[in-house]
Parts: C-alpha cells; structure tokens; sequence
C-alpha cells in the first residue's frame, strides 16, 4: 500500500472516529519522520507546528487508549493534526531518498535510546 495513502487513510479515520490503533500508528509514524526531517532542514520554518501537531496526536492517542481505544479529536487537535499531515505531505515532494533514509535513521535511533514518547497501554 502507497505510504501516504496508509497515511491519509489513517487521518481520515481519525476525523470520522473510526480510527484503529493501527491508524494510530501510522500517523505516528508519519509525524516521526516529519520531526526528524525537520531536524535535518527539510520545513524547519515550521518547527513549532510539527510539535503542536505531534502534542496533539499524542494526547488524543493516549485519551483514545484509556476510553477503550476510541480516538476522538477535539476541534484544536484536528486543526494541529492536520496542518502536521500537510507539512508532512510537502516535506515527502521534496525530500530525496537519500535524506528520508537519514531521517528514518534518526527515528530507529531515537527509539532505541527510548527518547520517544510512549502512549501507554490502557490504565483503567
């Protein structure tokens, strides 16, 4: 499957609220790449709307966990995360492979070293 089809199917999801944990995680995964090509040069004008699109989908993912993986936005975490999918989108129209394989690697890293933030399993 086209990666940023997965990843608008995802977002589409999550605005209906009807998204899965597998969709979950692929925004998750889309906006890891967006930090770290942000880190390496690529929309870094935009830094501070990546990290409010990542704070909002972190929040809803970990309300969505504890009501029983049921993922529901609030107007200003829709905003954020759609502007962090747009961001993402035009990063990926011009970012070489080369550069996406150094921004993948800085993902893998900076879980390894456990720096991302964890959605925790359900605490209720």
């Amino acid at each position: 499957m086209d990666v940023q089809i997965k990843n608008h199917s995802a977002i589409d999801a999550l605005r209906r609220g009807v998204a899965t944990r597998l969709d979950i995680d692929y925004i998750i995964e889309a906006f890891n790449i967006m930090e770290a090509l942000c880190r390496l040069g690529v929309a870094s004008e935009y830094k501070d709307e990546i990290k409010a699109a990542q704070d909002a989908l972190y929040a809803a993912a970990k309300r969505g966990v504890d009501a029983g993986y049921r993922f529901v936005l609030k107007a200003s975490e829709l905003n954020a995360i759609n502007l962090g999918m747009e961001i993402h989108d035009a990063q990926v129209e011009v970012t070489s492979i080369a550069t996406m394989e150094k921004a993948m690697d800085i993902v893998l890293g900076e879980i390894k070293k456990k720096r991302a933030r964890v959605i925790l399993e359900k605490t209720t």
